[in-house]
Order: C-alpha cells, then structure tokens, then sequence
C-alpha cells in the first residue's frame, strides 16, 4: 500500500510538473525556464510564438534594452523597438 501511494505522488508530481512546463513555455514570459524538449511539436511551435510575441511587447515598450532581444526581431520591429528605446531615453533625460 505504501509503494503504491508513492507512486501515485511520483505520477502526480511528474504530471504537475509537465502542466507547468507547458504553461511556462507557453507564457513565453521565460525563456530560459522552459523545457522545451518535454514539449510537443505542436506545442514547440505555440510556445517558440509566445517568446516572440513577448520579446516584441518588450521591445517595443522600449523600457528594458537590455531584456530585448533584437535578433528575434525583424527588420521593421527592430526600428520600431530603437524609437521606442529613443524616446524613453528622451523623456528620462528631459526630466533630469
């Protein structure tokens, strides 16, 4: 009875962890935290347009340069997200 309840937590603990991977991945809110090996195809691909999707909004809001990542951008997205940064630069200078 023991080995079966541990086992029974093992498969719940194992099975929650896959539904968070997935969830994380699918956030594309971090990256680096996602498993993607554990991931589907279909779900790769959802996941792999969540990151973009997220690097843009992030890009393109222009308050963290550093979080960017502007090799993930196309030409047009990677303009937009410089003004972006340009003018965020240009009213935290304007205030000082």
């Amino acid at each position: 009875m023991k080995k079966l309840l541990i086992l029974l937590l093992l498969s719940t603990s194992f099975s929650t962890f896959a539904d968070n991977n997935l969830e994380t991945c699918l956030s594309g809110k971090s990256p680096l935290l996602c498993d993607h090996n554990r991931l589907t195809s279909q779900e790769r691909s959802e996941a792999k347009k969540a990151e973009l999707a997220e690097n843009l909004k992030i890009c393109l809001s222009g308050k963290s340069p550093l979080l960017c990542d502007h090799n993930r951008l196309t030409s047009q997205e990677r303009s937009e997200a410089k003004e972006a940064e340009r003018k965020i630069y240009f009213l935290v200078t304007e205030s000082n």
